[in-house]
C-alpha cells in the first residue's frame, strides 16, 4: 500500500510540475506583450543571501546555506498570503496607516522553512512615507529571542507569535 502512495504521489508531483511548466512560456508572453497586470509584479522583489551559524560551545558546530527572501508589498499583492498576516492585520497591530511590506522565505515546490518573517509598516505624512513599526513573526523558534527584545502583542493565529518593534524618528528603540 505504501508503495502505491508513493507511486501516486510522484505521478501527480510530475503532472503538476509539467502542466505549470508549460504554461510558464505563454505567461511569459503575456507578460511581454503587457496583456498580463504588471502591478503585482512591481510589488515583488527577490533577494539572494547566505545564513551563516557558528557555536563555539558547548561544542564547534558551524553551517551555511543560501536563502531566497522574497520582499512583498502587501497591498499590491494579487491574492492573501495563508500563512501570513494580511495588510490590514499588520496596520492594526502597528497602529499604522501607509504601506505594508513583508520580508519573508517563500515557499517553494511544496517546502516551506520560514523561521522569520518581517513587516514593515509604514505611515504616510504628507507625501512622505516613514516607517512605524516593524512587526516579527515567527512560526517555529526564535519566540524567547523575540520576547526578551519586544513586547509580545495578543497572537491573531494559535501557530503565530508577533512582536512588534516600535521605530523613533531617529533610528530604532
Amino acid at each position: 500500500m505504501e508503495i502505491l502512495y508513493l507511486l501516486c504521489s510522484i505521478l501527480s508531483t510530475f503532472l503538476s510540475s509539467l502542466i505549470l511548466s508549460v504554461l510558464l512560456p505563454f505567461r511569459f508572453l503575456l507578460r511581454r506583450c503587457g496583456l498580463s497586470p504588471a502591478a503585482a509584479t512591481d510589488s515583488l522583489s527577490l533577494y539572494e543571501g547566505t545564513v551563516w551559524h557558528e557555536r563555539r560551545r558547548p561544542v564547534h558546530h558551524a553551517f551555511r546555506y543560501s536563502v531566497r527572501y522574497a520582499l512583498i508589498g502587501l497591498d499590491g499583492a494579487c491574492s492573501p498570503l495563508p500563512s501570513h498576516l494580511s495588510a490590514d492585520e499588520a496596520r492594526r497591530f502597528a497602529g499604522s496607516t501607509g504601506p505594508v511590506l513583508l520580508l519573508t522565505i517563500p515557499e517553494s515546490v511544496g517546502y516551506e522553512q520560514n523561521p522569520l518573517s518581517l513587516y514593515y509598516c509604514y505611515d504616510v505624512e504628507d507625501s512622505s512615507k516613514n516607517l512605524n513599526k516593524c512587526i516579527a513573526e515567527s512560526v517555529t523558534f526564535c519566540q524567547h529571542l523575540l520576547s526578551t527584545l519586544v513586547s509580545a502583542v495578543p497572537r491573531p493565529r494559535p501557530h503565530l507569535f508577533l512582536a512588534i518593534v516600535t521605530m523613533e524618528k531617529n533610528g530604532a528603540r
